[in-house]
């Protein structure tokens, strides 16, 4: 590695930690090196908002992302009015169906027909994806086309549990 090289690390380092929370650096060994994803158990849950008046959409996405905030939960991925999360990927604290279920149990009873929620446990792949220019944290769900069919196919209001 040339010293070019070096300044131009050691500088994405120090970039990469002003915007990461210390709890994330400390997961990944306090350093900014991109770690290749992993196979792990983990929880998922997706969240589907109903396409309300506009300026309803972002109320209700502050109450489904503060519900998983509050039981330690990450939140991976943000599109429209589809919320991703997770447990049992590094920060979210715990990797249990127990604490999945009460996440869903919540999402429902705080955001009654204005949600649907797909949610299950699997093995996949975790961690950083991208290159040194943009990186990005989260997780690959098997049969991710399948199971979002799966959410947009139900009720609001109701959720399932995919196996």
């Amino acid at each position: 590695m040339n010293i070019l090289e070096a300044f131009r690390r050691a500088r994405l380092r120090r970039e990469f930690s002003k915007h990461v929370p210390p709890e994330l650096m400390s997961a990944m060994g306090g350093t900014a090196r991109v770690r290749r994803t992993q196979p792990r158990h983990f929880q998922y849950i997706l969240v589907h908002i109903r396409e309300a008046d506009i300026d309803e959409i972002p109320s209700l996405i502050t109450k489904v992302v503060d519900a998983f905030l509050c039981r330690n939960a990450i939140v991976t991925d943000i599109a429209t009015s589809l919320i991703v999360g997770y447990f049992g990927i590094p920060i979210a604290k715990y990797d249990s169906a127990e604490a999945r279920s009460q996440l869903v149990a919540a999402l429902l009873a705080e955001n009654g027909n204005a949600v649907r929620v797909a949610h299950g446990e699997c093995n996949g792949l975790a961690g950083n994806f991208g290159s040194d220019r943009r990186w990005s944290y989260g997780a690959i769900i098997p049969n991710f086309s399948a199971v979002l069919k799966k959410l947009l196919d139900l009720e609001f209001g109701t959720a399932v549990e995919i196996w």
